[in-house]
C-alpha cells in the first residue's frame, strides 16, 4: 500500500466516521428496528458525535507526547480538554480529579464499565497502524481503560481498533472479525455476540433474525453496551456485502447506539473501499466539516481533510518508528493475532530511567482501619541503585533497595485511617541524576455499615440508592440518575413528545436533604429554559430557575439545604423545539 491508497483510506476512515454517525443519530437508544435507507436530517452539516471527538484529543497528544504515551498521559489530556461528563466520561473525569489512575479510573464505581464510550473511538489507533492491529489493539487498550477499567467496555476497543487496523489490507468482513476477536478474551461476551451474527449469516438468516440471535446472546450485560452493540457492527458489516449504504443502514437498522455502529460500520467500510469510492451522494449530504461536541480548551481540526493531512502525518511517522513502512515504500501487511488474555489491571508510571506499576488486587475501598493490599512492580533500566519507601500509611516502611537493571516485585499492605480517600505516595530516591518519580494512588475507606456512599467526585457529597425517577408521563427515567449505582445504565433520557413543558420527578423513600443539584446534557435538543422544585412537607418550593441559559454541556447549582421526599426538573424551552434530552442529573 502507498503513501496515496494509504491517504484515500485514511480519509474514508474519517469520512465514513461523520456518515454513519450523522445516519444514526436520530434514533440513537431506541430498541426498535428500523427500515433507515437514507439521512433523516435536512442536508448541510454532519451531527455533531463525541465517538469522533475525543479521537482529535488523543491525536494532539499523540503530536505533542509521541508514541510513547500511556493511561496516564491519556488521564492529563481528558481532565484539559474533555468537557463533558456523560456517563463512564464523567465517572472517569470524577476519579482522576480524586488522584485515582488508569484503570482504576474506569472501574471504580462505574456503572458504565461495559458500555460503549471506548470501542467508538478507535480509527485514530486503526489509522496510525494500518496492517499492525497488535499495535491498533495496544493503544486502544491504553485508551479505554481509562474510563472502562477492565469491563467490556474495554476489550471492545481492542476489538474494533484491530478490526479497522486490519481493514486496510483485509477487505472479508468475516476475516476481519475473527481476526478482532483474537483480541478479546475468551469469556468476553463480545465474542458471542459477534459469533452469533456470523453464525446466522453463515446460516443465510435474515439480518433481522441475527439480531435477534445477538441481543439474546448478550442478556447478561444488556442493551446499551458494547456486546451487543458490536454485535449490530457485526451484522451491518456482513450482511452489508461490500455495499456503503447497505451496510451502515443495516447497522442502524437494529437499533440501540445507533449514532456508534453507524459511524464505526461507516469508517471499517470507508477504511476497506477508501474514500474515492464513497458513494457521492452519502459524502456531499454532509460535507467536509468536523463538528464537535464533547471537547474544548483547544482547536481541533474543522475539516475530514485537516484531520486526513495530520492523521497521515503522524502514521508516517509511526511506520518509521515501530518498522511496518515509510512514505517513500508504502506500507506493508504484518497482520498479528492476540492472545485474547485478560487486561492487566494495574496503574502504570513511567520515569524512562525506571517503571513502577501499582496493582491493588483487592480493589480501592476497604473498611476503616483495615489493610488494602498493594502489589508494586519495579523495573530500574538506570546504572544506579535506588531506594525505594512507601510512606508513612504502610505497616512496612523500610527502604526497598533495587539494583541497577533490575526488576523487583513487592507485596504491600496499607492501612486505611478514616472514611473518604486518601492519597498514597511512593517516594523514590537515588543516588544518580535521574528524574525523581512519586507514584500515587487513592484508596477509599468506605462506612459498610452506612446507608449512604461517598460519591467519587466529592467526599461530602451522597448518592441516594432508593431514588425513583419519572417523567411527565410517568415513564421510568431511572437510568438519568447518575448518582444513582444502577445495574441498568441504560440511555439517556429523552421526551420528544409535545408540548413542553416535560419533566423529570424523583422520589425518595423518605425524606432527604439536598443543597445542590448538577444536570448534564446530552448532544442534541439540551434545556435552555428550565427550573428545580423540591417537595417539602406537602409542598412544592421553588429551588432555581433559568430562562434562558447558554452553556452547551451542563448546569450546576447549590441552594440552602432542603429536606425533601422528591425532587422535580422542569424544561419549558429546549432547542430541539418540543424534544429535549439529557443524560444525568446529579443530587447532593
Amino acid at each position: 500500500m502507498d503513501l496515496n491508497e494509504y491517504r484515500d483510506k485514511v480519509r474514508g476512515c474519517w469520512t465514513g466516521k461523520n456518515i454513519g454517525g450523522t445516519l444514526g443519530m436520530p434514533f440513537e437508544g431506541r430498541r426498535e428496528t428500523f427500515s433507515v435507507s437514507f439521512y433523516q436530517q435536512p442536508p448541510g452539516q454532519p451531527a455533531p458525535n463525541d465517538d469522533l471527538d475525543l479521537q482529535l484529543v488523543w491525536l494532539k497528544a499523540l503530536e505533542e507526547r509521541g508514541f510513547n504515551i500511556n493511561p496516564m498521559v491519556l488521564a492529563e489530556y481528558w481532565l484539559d480538554y474533555i468537557v463533558v461528563d456523560w456517563n463512564e466520561y464523567g465517572v472517569a473525569r470524577d476519579n482522576i480529579k480524586l488522584g485515582i489512575p488508569p484503570p482504576f479510573s474506569g472501574k471504580f464505581r462505574n456503572g458504565w464499565q461495559n458500555s460503549n464510550g471506548g470501542w467508538i473511538r478507535s480509527e485514530v489507533w486503526a489509522s496510525l497502524f494500518p496492517g499492525r492491529p497488535d499495535l491498533a489493539a495496544k493503544y486502544g487498550l491504553m485508551d479505554a481503560c481509562v474510563d472502562h477499567g477492565d469491563g467490556e467496555g474495554t476489550y471492545a476497543e481492542a476489538f474494533t481498533a484491530s478490526l479497522e487496523s486490519a481493514a486496510f489490507f483485509e477487505s472479508d468482513p468475516k476475516k476481519l472479525l475473527q481476526l478482532a476477536l483474537s483480541y478479546v478474551p475468551e469469556k468476553s461476551e463480545i465474542r458471542g455476540a459477534v459469533n452469533a451474527a456470523i453464525s446466522c449469516y453463515e446460516k443465510r438468516l435474515t439480518w433481522k433474525e441475527a439480531r435477534e440471535a445477538v441481543v439474546k446472546a448478550t442478556s447478561q450485560t444488556g442493551w446499551f453496551n458494547a456486546p451487543n452493540n458490536l454485535g449490530f457492527v457485526a451484522i451491518g458489516l456482513l450482511y452489508g456485502e461490500g455495499d456503503f449504504g447497505k451496510a451502515i443502514c443495516t447497522a442502524v437498522n437494529c437499533g440501540d447506539d445507533t449514532d456508534c455502529t453507524g459511524a464505526t460500520v461507516g469508517a471499517t467500510m470507508g477504511i476497506i473501499i477508501g474514500e474515492k469510492n464513497i458513494p457521492e451522494n452519502w459524502k456531499s449530504y454532509i460535507g467536509d466539516e468536523i463538528k464537535t461536541v464533547a471537547i474544548g480548551n483547544f482547536k481541533p481540526p474543522s475539516t475530514i481533510t485537516e484531520l486526513t493531512n495530520r492523521t497521515v502525518a503522524l502514521g508516517s511517522l509511526a511506520a518509521s518508528v515501530f518498522g511496518f513502512g515509510d512514505p517513500v515504500n508504502g506500507f506493508t501487511d504484518n497482520q498479528k493475532s492476540g492472545s485474547g488474555q485478560p487486561f492487566p489491571l494495574e496503574a502504570l508510571y513511567d520515569a524512562g530511567p525506571f517503571v513502577v506499576s501499582v496493582g491493588l488486587p483487592g480493589g480501592l475501598s476497604v473498611s476503616p482501619g483495615e489493610a488494602a493490599r498493594v502489589a508494586l512492580k519495579f523495573e530500574n533500566k538506570s546504572p544506579n541503585e535506588l531506594r525505594l519507601s512507601i510512606n508513612e500509611s504502610s505497616y512496612d516502611a523500610n527502604p526497598i533497595g533495587l539494583g541497577p537493571f533490575s526488576r523487583l516485585e513487592v507485596k504491600q499492605t496499607i492501612k486505611v485511617k478514616k472514611t473518604g480517600f486518601q492519597k498514597i505516595c511512593i517516594p523514590i530516591s537515588s543516588p544518580g541524576r535521574i528524574s525523581s518519580l512519586l507514584p500515587c494512588f487513592t484508596l477509599f475507606g468506605s462506612d459498610l455499615s452506612s446507608e449512604m456512599t461517598y460519591r467519587a467526585s466529592e467526599n461530602y457529597a451522597v448518592e441516594y440508592k432508593d431514588a425513583k425517577a419519572v417523567d411527565e408521563d410517568g415513564k421510568s427515567a431511572g437510568g438519568v440518575i447518575h448518582a444513582i449505582v444502577t445495574d441498568d445504565p441504560t440511555r439517556t433520557w429523552h421526551s420528544s413528545k409535545g408540548p413542553m413543558p416535560h419533566s423529570i420527578t424523583i422520589t425518595f423513600s423518605e425524606p432527604k436533604p439536598i443543597s445542590e443539584t448538577m444536570i448534564n446534557f446530552a448532544p442534541r435538543d439540551r434545556p435552555v429554559a428550565f427550573e428545580g422544585h423540591a417537595l417539602s412537607q406537602g409542598k412544592w418550593v421553588k429551588l432555581f430557575e433559568e430562562r434562558n441559559y447558554a452553556h452547551p454541556f451542563g448546569y450546576r447549582t447549590r441552594f440552602k439545604e432542603i429536606m425533601c421526599d422528591a425532587f422535580k426538573l422542569v424544561i419549558n424551552q429546549s432547542t430541539g423545539g418540543n424534544s429535549v434530552e439529557l443524560s444525568q442529573i446529579e443530587l447532593y
